[in-house]
């Protein structure tokens, strides 16, 4: 098999941090995963599948001294199509790892008892007081106000602070941001974990889609490079831009 391209498309990138996604063990003991480590390591794997068979191909061709114009000319084309096929997977795969993030802040959300207290009666007026409160006290005392009560798991206090405009509790928007950090790892550590875990599989996909474009973008006219040129104007005498 041919390796002639960045390691970083590895499914094993994702499986070194496969651990960071179990959610619990099957009766088999096989470890339950998150669906963000299935997402993500199913682009890597079609990134490598394709980065493997571009490569050979290269390779290939090369090896039997195959440079006519015809030869060049179908690598071109399975390049676009092959190119075209892996940017939707990554694609698709970070929307969904996006979405996974979404519904991790909403939970968050929901576990601090924000929405609660902006819709329910009692509790809104009830956070109102809790923010007139903090409010009142000198500027300087008020970030670590907050801090105390969350430190002693206060979640009225917490989703009285972030469910409304940071003005609204006397606060800068970066105090009310470091109140959100406090609360989340205070409150709710699993769900922090794991969405820092998603973030890093981000990273992964995003990294390999850069790897991966930089490596045979130029096969298929993207970018600058010579034989980015010849597919364009191979492309430009089939009669369009690809």
């Amino acid at each position: 098999m041919d390796m002639s391209f960045s390691p970083s498309v590895d499914p094993a990138m994702a499986e070194a941090i496969a651990d960071q996604f179990t959610l619990s063990h099957g009766a088999d003991g096989q470890p339950v995963r998150h669906a963000g480590y299935t997402a993500g390591r199913a682009v890597l794997a079609a990134l490598y599948e394709t980065s493997n068979a571009l490569s050979s191909a290269e390779l290939d061709i090369k090896r039997a001294g195959l440079t006519d114009p015809a030869t060049v000319d179908r690598l071109r084309r399975a390049a676009v199509n092959k190119m075209n096929g892996v940017r939707k997977s990554a694609s698709d795969g970070l929307a969904a790892l996006q979405a996974h993030v979404d519904q991790i802040n909403a939970g968050i959300d929901t576990d601090l008892g924000i929405q609660t207290a902006r819709t329910d009666v009692n509790e809104n007026a009830r956070a109102g007081e809790i923010r007139s409160f903090i409010r009142s006290l000198p500027q300087r005392e008020r970030p670590e106000t907050i801090r105390k009560a969350i430190s002693d798991g206060d979640t009225a206090v917490a989703a009285a602070v972030l469910g409304a405009s940071p003005l609204a509790s006397g606060l800068t928007r970066k105090e009310q941001e470091f109140a959100r950090y406090e609360a989340e790892e205070r409150f709710c550590k699993p769900a922090v974990q794991l969405r820092d875990s998603i973030g890093k599989m981000v990273g992964l996909v995003e990294t390999a889609m850069s790897a991966t474009e930089k490596r045979f973008g130029p096969l298929t006219g993207a970018g600058d490079s010579p034989a980015a040129k010849a597919a364009r104007s191979l492309a430009a005498l089939e009669g369009g831009q690809q």
